[in-house]
């Protein structure tokens, strides 16, 4: 497993992805990882399975669309970065680990993005709303991809 809209396929083998990884010589042997090339339609299709979810079930509470439509977009574009080009250091990828840590990582601070920027949204509401907009961006996620 991947993050949530890879477009790798699951059985790629570490040498197929040579292209991606970086190594930074911190301390003798240490590599990070840094997923390049499929961040971008990753986060292209996480935006496109989220956005409409969270706008709608949030409409009543933030009727500007536009800046409605902002907020879901930096909201995914700060947890979203972090998934990929932070978590990717410390746990390794495809483990129950990362994917537990990644998606909890999303849920919880889109939740309180979205809770702190938007006036007279319950917390409740928040989590309800990126619990659901956060499940079926990682149930499309691992459908499509």
């Amino acid at each position: 497993m991947r993050p949530v809209g890879h477009t790798e396929p699951a059985d790629a083998s570490h040498a197929q992805r040579q292209d991606e990884v970086v190594e930074l010589s911190v301390h003798a042997g240490v590599a990070m990882y840094f997923p390049i090339s499929d961040w971008f339609a990753a986060f292209i299709l996480t935006v496109a399975v989220e956005a409409p979810i969270v706008a709608y079930l949030l409409r009543r509470h933030q009727p500007d669309l536009v800046r409605l439509v902002v907020l879901i977009v930096f909201a995914n574009l700060a947890t979203h970065l972090a998934v990929w080009y932070v978590l990717t250091q410390p746990l390794e990828i495809g483990t129950p680990e990362y994917t537990l840590v990644a998606e909890s990582w999303a849920f919880a601070a889109e939740a309180l993005f979205y809770w702190a920027s938007i006036r007279h949204l319950s917390a409740r509401r928040a989590v309800a709303v990126s619990l659901v907009a956060n499940l079926s961006s990682f149930v499309v996620g691992r459908l499509v991809l």
